[in-house]
């Protein structure tokens, strides 16, 4: 199994808080960005491999710059990185690179924060949402050159997926009405490099995250509530089921993944935030025809973070925590955080490490024997067989 110690570590960013890694499905490349939830500083996308080694860092910026990477993706074969974040709070920024050498193949400044990036299998398509926009660039004689885009007037786009073979993508939009939210879950076939609008479908309760299967049959959202939603080809209008585990204060669910295993099993994964000692909860369902199955749940010490990854075959889950203690305060304060590993099967915690502060990003690779995460300390840690 995969060893609770990390194989290597690396502070490329001396306490810059590190938001968002990836890593490509045979587990030989990963990458992560730098960032500052509530400051400046210089930011820098970073690439490395098994082995610990660098392969290459880019700046965001000459100059320093307000939050910096929010979100990173590398597509599969390991061919290319994306990453997307905030120059300022008016700014945004989308980037993609060549992982064999950190060639910059796009940079563009956007209207506002990209809030996530996607990439096909190939890297040939490469997905991005930031304000009310989904935009859609392919690659072309060495550069990703925008090809589609659409609006969801009056909402935010904060979430995406692309399927790994580049045939449909899913967006989440939310919209914050004072304490009550709602949100939609649309999808887009891809066809000759065009989003052509496939379902849409208006959700009471705001949808945080989407997921995809790799063959773009299937997709899901985690809900501003705690619980999550599933959806097919045959029910991609209204959800194919919801789920919402009997946990007492359950809510806020910002981790959310699924896969399709060779059998044709739908797994979905979810982490949400609960009142309570223990602070946060991770449950993993199996989709059902008409209805999710639930096959475990597991508590987390602190609020559960977007860490929430399965492998290909959903031999394990993973997960993260940890939460500001006083967003208020001048000086923000955080608690401390883990990275945990479940057993896909059974939910048995496989292992648990604690770091100093919150972990906000981790990532088993699709072969299920390599894991990325890291952390507001600014370490980044990989584990492997």
């Amino acid at each position: 199994m995969i060893s609770n110690t990390p194989s290597w570590t690396v502070s490329p960013s001396k306490n810059i808080q590190i938001n968002s890694v990836a890593i490509d499905a045979d587990g030989e490349y990963c990458v992560f960005g730098s960032s500052s939830e509530f400051d400046s500083g210089c930011f820098a996308v970073y690439c490395y491999n098994a082995k610990g080694e660098q392969c290459w860092q880019q700046p965001i910026s000459n100059d320093p710059c307000y939050q910096g990477v929010f979100w990173v993706a590398i597509s599969n074969d390991g061919g290319y990185a994306a990453a997307g974040g905030e120059f300022s709070k008016v700014d945004g920024f989308l980037k993609a690179y060549s992982i064999k050498n950190g060639t910059i193949l796009l940079d563009v400044a956007l209207k506002a924060r990209v809030n996530q990036v996607s990439l096909s299998h190939d890297g040939q398509l490469l997905l991005a949402v930031f304000d009310d926009t989904v935009q859609l660039y392919q690659l072309q004689a060495g550069q990703y050159q925008l090809t589609s885009h659409a609006t969801f007037t009056g909402f935010s786009c904060n979430s995406c997926a692309l399927a790994s073979n580049g045939q449909r993508a899913v967006i989440s939009a939310i919209q914050y009405n004072n304490d009550t939210t709602s949100g939609t879950v649309t999808t887009f076939d891809i066809v000759n490099n065009k989003l052509q609008p496939f379902s849409a479908c208006a959700l009471d309760v705001g949808s945080m995250r989407v997921a995809m299967t790799d063959n773009g049959k299937n997709w899901g959202a985690s809900l501003h509530d705690g619980s999550c939603v599933a959806f097919n080809e045959i029910s991609s209008a209204t959800p194919l089921w919801s789920y919402k585990p009997d946990v007492n204060g359950l809510e806020l669910a910002y981790g959310f993944d699924m896969t399709q295993t060779t059998d044709g099993t739908v797994l979905l994964a979810v982490g949400a935030n609960k009142s309570g000692i223990k602070q946060g909860y991770v449950y993993l369902l199996e989709s059902k025809k008409t209805q999710g199955q639930f096959k475990w749940g597991a508590d987390l010490d602190y609020a559960a973070n977007p860490g929430i990854s399965l492998d290909r075959e959903g031999r394990y889950v993973t997960a993260t925590d940890g939460k500001p203690t006083d967003e208020k305060a001048i000086d923000v304060q955080e608690s401390p955080g883990n990275f945990y590993l479940f057993d896909g099967n059974t939910g048995k915690q496989q292992w648990q490490y604690q770091t100093n502060l919150m972990n906000w990003p981790m990532m088993i690779n699709q072969n299920g024997d390599k894991i990325i995460g890291a952390s507001d300390n600014g370490t980044a840690y990989f584990w492997s067989v």
